[in-house]
């Protein structure tokens, strides 16, 4: 996931604040850390000043201008938008879909590589199709995908794989 913009200040709001010498801050209690439209919401979260990056042990939400992502564990780059999702579910605004996946990693370039997900642009009370995959890797910039070992779904009936 390439950086939003220039502006690199990190906001950070918690209940509770622990700093270490060694540039960690611990961040507990309604834990709002937000950067230029980027935005994470949790419990507890570890910040290291040092490197710009955070790390989520427990249940997480992100969210920018393309994605909102729910995840049982997370680890974020600020600075160049890189990370790890694990145990995610997720909403893409820009095609109003859906979807979950075992771990979702961004890279530089804005490629998103997803493993054993899932995804639909149907309604959750009306799913027409759906499709799974093993593997599979989104180009965000080109707005287009590769997907291996995959399976579609229409009326939850397995079509192509």
């Amino acid at each position: 996931m390439s950086p939003l913009s220039n502006d690199q200040h990190v906001i950070i709001k918690a209940d509770h604040v622990h700093l270490e010498e060694q540039g960690l801050t611990t961040l507990i209690g309604a834990v709002n850390v937000s950067q230029n439209g980027r935005q994470f919401v949790a419990r507890a979260l570890d910040y290291s000043r040092v490197t710009d990056t955070i790390r989520i042990n427990d249940e997480s939400f992100f969210s920018d201008s393309r994605f909102v992502i729910r995840s049982d564990r997370a680890t974020f780059n600020m600075i160049d938008g890189t990370g790890s999702f694990l145990g995610t579910n997720f909403l893409v605004n820009s095609v109003g879909g859906r979807g979950g996946a075992d771990r979702i990693d961004f890279d530089q370039a804005g490629l998103a590589s997803l493993q054993h997900s899932w995804f639909t642009t149907c309604p959750p009370d009306h799913e027409d199709w759906s499709l799974e995959a093993a593997r599979l890797r989104l180009n965000q910039t080109t707005q287009m995908g590769t997907a291996h070992d995959v399976v579609m779904r229409f009326e939850n009936v397995p079509f192509l794989y």
